[in-house]
């Protein structure tokens, strides 16, 4: 049977029910004409977890793969969800697991891999069986991969690293950890063992890592940051676009490590950097001086500076912030700083040196300004964005006279300070809290500012 319709016209139809498995499903048996459009959003995205009965789907998967082997190339993205307190490890004990990631490893269709583990444990990839250890390896290398996310997978091998396909755009490391390995714990270890240590994510623009809470979970974190940095010294690979790095604990050479990493990176346009509540200001920033400061970084617009542990004491986390206002190229777009998810440790005897803070990007708005009155830069659409507290209270700062904002300096273009809504019972009071950034505004803002005070469903508007 055929149509009087083009196909590019029915694939546009049965495109609009993406979201719709049971009119695809329909469509895919109606007609053939219908099949390969239907089939391209029935298997796109295959997601496996304990929730929807992992192990069995697993199986059925296989199965139907088997049966009707050309259903492997739609299959474009695949995610694995683990979680002990629903089943018991079926990714180590599921047997037709290893089969059907061959399968696809095999078809090198797959463009997206997603890991997840437990949230009170990990993955641990050296109980996987080898077969599945080498098929997601071999995925993993394939060039039809853009994507790989692993969260909460720890004792990852080297070789994970050396082994990225060329053309993995993005990547993220969250709580996950590579093997402890005494000897080869650095790439400069590796290379004077003759161990092969080559960088092939030739594509790699987009990294976001994420260390466990604990120091004995951590794993060599600074294995990864240095393969970044040998990666960002190819001639061949393109550079880092966006990075975020949030250090919830350390070993003895991560700051190293981050600092090293920064001073290769020279065409990023997005950081995002949470140091460890350890940072010793201004020590700890001594070698990104050059990393931040001078103008090869130039690309850099979006930068968010937050922390995983919020720490007020005498010398608390405010101080680092202090030195990286300092630090920070001036024709930054956009600045954030976030401490709504931190751990919030110690009360507000600290606190002063938020006045220290506020200081430092005054002094860097000034160098905003001078450098934007030399660009003649385009006029910023929004001065500062909300500034956080809650889930249901915020602060928002809009500015009037968005002409006179840019001769005056305002910053960058966008300003979001969030703060944890502990903060709210501190010795300095939510009012108090309130007080002093409206006395700051002036400093950042032209005058007619409006700050609109959100709290529950009331709202008070003060111009």
């Amino acid at each position: 049977m055929t149509s009087a319709l083009p196909q590019e016209l029915i694939d546009d139809i049965v495109d609009h029910l993406h979201d719709n498995p049971s009119a695809l499903g329909v469509c895919s048996l109606t007609n053939p004409i219908f099949l390969d459009a239907a089939r391209t959003h029935l298997f796109r995205a295959v997601s496996l977890s304990p929730f929807r009965g992992a192990a069995k789907r697993c199986a059925q998967l296989e199965d139907l793969l088997a049966n009707d082997p050309a259903l492997t190339r739609y299959i474009q993205h695949l995610r694995l969800v683990e979680d002990s307190s629903i089943a018991s490890a079926w990714l180590r004990a599921e047997v037709s697991l290893p089969s059907l990631l061959r399968r696809l490893a095999d078809a090198r269709s797959l463009a997206g891999l997603y890991i997840h583990g437990p949230t009170s444990s990990s993955i641990v990839w050296n109980v996987l069986p080898v077969v599945t250890q080498a098929a997601f390896i071999d995925i993993i290398s394939s060039p039809s991969m853009r994507t790989l996310r692993l969260e909460r997978v720890t004792n990852l091998p080297y070789q994970l690293l050396h082994s990225i396909g060329p053309f993995i755009s993005q990547m993220v490391f969250l709580q996950s950890t590579l093997e402890e390995d005494s000897e080869l714990r650095s790439i400069t270890a590796r290379v004077e063992r003759g161990v092969k240590t080559c960088v092939p994510a030739l594509s790699l623009a987009s990294v976001q890592v994420e260390t466990a809470y604990e120091v004995q979970q951590a794993g060599n974190v600074e294995y990864l940051l240095q393969w970044l940095a040998q990666r960002e010294a190819h001639t061949e690979t393109m550079p880092l676009k966006q990075l975020s790095i949030v250090l919830r604990t350390r070993g003895p050479d991560t700051h190293d490590a981050v600092n090293a990493l920064l001073a290769r990176c020279t065409a990023l346009e997005s950081l995002a950097l949470y140091p460890c509540p350890d940072y010793s200001p201004p020590a700890a920033f001594s070698a990104v001086d050059q990393a931040i400061s001078v103008a090869r970084l130039s690309m850099l617009r979006d930068v968010t500076l937050g922390g995983a542990i919020l720490r007020l004491a005498p010398l608390g986390v405010p101080r680092w912030l202090v030195r990286a206002f300092e630090l920070l190229p001036a024709g930054v777009d956009h600045l954030r700083v976030d401490f709504v998810g931190a751990e919030w440790r110690a009360g507000a005897s600290g606190f002063a040196d938020w006045e220290a803070v506020d200081e430092a990007l005054g002094a860097w708005a000034a160098r905003a300004r001078e450098l934007r009155e030399r660009q003649q830069d385009a006029q910023p659409a929004m001065l500062l964005q909300p500034i956080t507290l809650s889930n249901s209270t915020q602060i928002e700062l809009r500015g009037r006279g968005i002409r006179r904002m840019v001769l005056m300096g305002a910053p960058p273009r966008q300003v979001t300070l969030c703060l944890p809504a502990e903060l709210r019972y501190t010795m300095l009071g939510y009012e108090r809290l309130v007080e002093r950034i409206w006395l700051a505004l002036p400093r950042l803002v032209t005058p007619g500012v409006v700050l609109d005070v959100r709290s529950g469903p009331g709202r008070a508007t003060t111009t």
